[in-house]
């Protein structure tokens, strides 16, 4: 009869994770450990010396009386075979639990005297197994690529879907070739995050991950995806397989950027509108406050502008507010900011920039405006700017609005003295004046 014969063997039968149990050559309950008595729901005194198929191994999953002749223990004690089986036990309170089941006989003196039976719980592996078939079926006539990769060297794919080349460019027969590599499928720039996400999913043996980022198309075209993986696992827990199902999300990005632009991007000049033109001066403003880098703001306002809608019509006012803009995309460095406050009035945030840089950088916009013209319908239109400067100058207290402002006395001091020129304000409000050339 197996029993445990001493307080190590004991503890390490009480210490695993796994059920484990003995039985005699009758099928009599000799020894069980706390995890095989958790998973069914028993106090020991319940099971020793209990025919452990009555207790929880008496009918099948569909209800059917379980034979004993027919139960892999008692096949383990008839034949003497080790079995390894999927079954089910039942719990105390009658609710079924699919486990995987080893059976070894224990012998001693060449004589069977029973058998160890060893059991896992694996219902969450099954629970995965039917999750991964159902959203295989639920996308199996949709618009959702499917690529099962196997977890070995260079990550061979085991299977492809039939629409896999609208999405990839590639054959499915390109794909499942073992020469093939999915990793050079993924945007450079999105490489290292989705390989360290998935080596963490790998390590942490979870069963879902998701994760949005870009493939390059053969033809170079930039497609996003959005990768939704479930885990296939192996008895022991291990991911063997992972069961890719991806969603050509390229239409929405491309509509979200359409959107975002039409939220940020001023429709007639294809400058930064008010708005997004605000953030991006109170992110230089706020980083001035932290370093204390110089920063200087312009604000720019065509004159006359009324005069030219009024003497050619809006659309001519339209065409000189676009070459103005465009002649300001051309001046202006990469980390400047351009946007159209509205109407003919512009901002340049110029970071880095001092008062005197500012003003070198303004009388460039000036003179290029003043030496310039817009033809419209056969007609040359000639128009000028007037400039106001400001420069952050107290780390305490600066910030968008209070540049701005000081900006805007500028402009105004620029108006009423005769416009075309630039006036920049300092600190103590008093003004300095760049004289038309």
């Amino acid at each position: 009869m197996p029993h445990i014969t001493n307080d190590l063997t004991f503890q390490l039968l009480s210490a695993l994770g796994e059920g484990v149990y003995g039985v005699d050559m009758n099928g009599n309950c000799t020894f069980i450990n706390p995890a095989a008595l958790a998973m069914l729901g028993y106090e020991q005194d319940a099971v020793i010396g209990k025919d452990q198929h009555i207790l929880f191994h008496h009918h099948k999953p569909n209800g059917e009386h379980y034979p004993h002749q027919d139960c892999p223990i008692y096949r383990t004690l008839k034949t003497g075979l080790r079995h390894h089986v999927t079954e089910t036990f039942i719990h105390k309170d009658g609710r079924l639990i699919p486990i995987r089941l080893t059976v070894t006989p224990i012998t001693r003196h060449n004589t069977m005297e029973g058998a160890v039976v060893a059991f896992s719980d694996i219902s969450e592996l099954l629970e995965a197994q039917r999750a991964i078939q159902a959203e295989r079926d639920l996308f199996a006539e949709g618009p959702v690529s499917v690529i099962i990769w196997e977890i070995k060297e260079n990550w061979p794919i085991h299977y492809v879907s039939e629409n896999i080349e609208n999405l990839f460019g590639y054959s499915r027969q390109t794909m499942l070739d073992s020469r093939f590599r999915y990793t050079n499928c993924v945007h450079p720039d999105d490489l290292n995050a989705v390989a360290e996400e998935v080596e963490q999913f790998i390590a942490e043996k979870r069963h879902r991950w998701e994760q949005h980022y870009r493939i390059v198309h053969p033809n170079g075209d930039i497609r996003y995806l959005h990768d939704h993986t479930i885990a296939e696992h192996d008895d022991m827990g291990n991911i063997i397989r992972l069961h890719g199902y991806l969603i050509d999300e390229t239409q929405q990005k491309r509509l979200e950027h359409a959107l975002t632009e039409m939220a940020t991007i001023d429709a007639l000049t294809g400058l930064p509108n008010r708005r997004h033109l605000l953030i991006e001066l109170e992110t230089e403003c706020a980083r001035f406050r932290r370093m204390g880098n110089a920063i200087s703001v312009l604000m720019l306002d065509l004159d006359h502008f009324k005069l030219i809608n009024d003497t050619w019509g809006h659309a001519a006012g339209d065409a000189v507010l676009q070459h103005f803009a465009h002649s300001l995309k051309m001046l202006a460095r990469k980390t400047d900011h351009i946007g159209r406050l509205g109407g003919e009035e512009f901002v340049i945030v110029l970071p880095e920039t001092d008062e005197q840089g500012a003003i070198t950088f303004a009388e460039k916009v000036r003179t290029t405006v003043f030496d310039s013209n817009v033809t419209f319908d056969k007609t040359m239109i000639n128009y000028t700017v007037s400039i106001g400067v400001a420069t952050c100058h107290d780390r305490k207290a600066e910030n968008a609005d209070t540049i701005l402002q000081r900006a805007d006395q500028a402009l105004y001091k620029a108006k009423t003295t005769g416009r075309n020129r630039i006036v920049s304000i300092n600190i103590c409000d008093t003004f300095l004046e760049k004289p038309t050339l």
